[in-house]
């Protein structure tokens, strides 16, 4: 006589060796599916940070061209009144030096070459 589960012998416990298997198919394919979503992260992370340095440096280089060419126009922007002033300054020199007064005019002083 048979009790409850135990069939008696090696053999009763057949109907146990598919669940096994079943299990072990489950675990590897746990297994898998965790390997997939770390290489996933992974190359994410890895993605990430090579995008953010690539666009950090781009960003970078272009703030420093833009600052070089906003320089370059406010200094030619106040070289402008500079050149202007500079070239009165001068023929008001010459003409103060000439004897002229304030009376004189220009087109006068221009006739005459200067030196």
């Amino acid at each position: 006589m048979q009790s409850g589960g135990n069939r008696g012998g090696a053999g009763g416990w057949n109907w146990l060796a598919p669940v096994i298997g079943r299990v072990r198919e489950a675990k590897t394919l746990y297994r898998r599916i965790l390997f997939v979503w770390l290489a996933f992260f992974t190359i994410t992370g890895m993605n990430f940070l090579f995008v953010y340095n690539s666009e950090r440096q781009h960003l970078l280089r272009s703030a420093h061209e833009t600052l070089a060419s906003v320089k370059a126009n406010i200094e030619s922007d106040l070289m402008e009144p500079y050149t202007l002033l500079s070239g009165m300054s001068h023929t008001v020199r010459h003409m103060i030096m000439d004897g002229m007064g304030a009376d004189a005019s220009s087109s006068s002083y221009r006739a005459t070459p200067t030196s």
